[in-house]
């Protein structure tokens, strides 16, 4: 392998001993993930236990066992935790989306509902718990904002103008209507809800293609 590769230095001038520092860069990459994601399993703990707002980085921190540096070392503040976090989940809806055939008017939005339904429907217990905890509208309407400014570039076939509108549109329908059914104490087969919004969305979307 080249020299550069490994980026070596001496440790030892005595002997000369020498020591790959990917090997240490791997373990220092790994501690970085490993504590990222015990303050985010901390905090996302406590938001299922604790209304939002009152949730503090003593909290966090208690919950992570970590001391107050480690957490200030990875993040600015309860914001900045919540905003990571967000961000995660809208680029894993987005990852989930993007071979959604999303140019197709009709075979696109089914996929979406169908993805997005299921995918909600597996943390269903998790949802259930974050909208009594008044979290769950906050954090979809996060979701939805940066979904929506991701998929922008997607949607070439409307006009710049009219796409904030139709996106907002579209993510709405899906976000609230399955958000609905994951609440609902007598909720209709998935199908029956994936047939229904998707007819929607359909229809919306034929207007914006016949209108440009």
């Amino acid at each position: 392998m080249p020299r550069a590769f490994y980026n070596i230095r001496k440790i030892d001038k005595g002997e000369g001993h020498v020591v790959a520092r990917r090997d240490r860069s791997k373990s220092e990459r790994s501690d970085v993930i490993r504590t990222r994601k015990a303050i985010e399993e901390a905090y996302r703990s406590l938001i299922y236990r604790k209304i939002h707002d009152r949730i503090t980085v003593t909290d966090v921190i208690n919950e992570a066992s970590i001391s107050r540096g480690t957490f200030y070392a990875y993040y600015r503040d309860i914001s900045d935790l919540s905003d990571s976090m967000g961000e995660k989940l809208v680029m894993h809806y987005r990852e989930l989306v993007k071979n959604a055939a999303l140019d197709d008017p009709v075979r696109g939005p089914r996929n979406i509902v169908d993805i997005i339904s299921r995918e909600l429907e597996e943390h269903r217990e998790s949802i259930i718990i974050l909208f009594k905890q008044n979290e769950g509208q906050r954090l979809f309407d996060k979701v939805k904002k940066r979904l929506k400014d991701s998929l922008v570039d997607d949607f070439i076939w409307i006009t710049e103008s009219e796409r904030d509108a139709f996106l907002s549109c579209a993510l709405g329908a899906i976000f609230d209507s399955c958000i609905d059914w994951i609440l609902s104490d007598d909720p209709c087969d998935r199908e029956e809800l994936i047939t229904t919004v998707t007819g929607f969305l359909t229809g919306g979307t034929a207007f914006f293609r016949e209108k440009n």
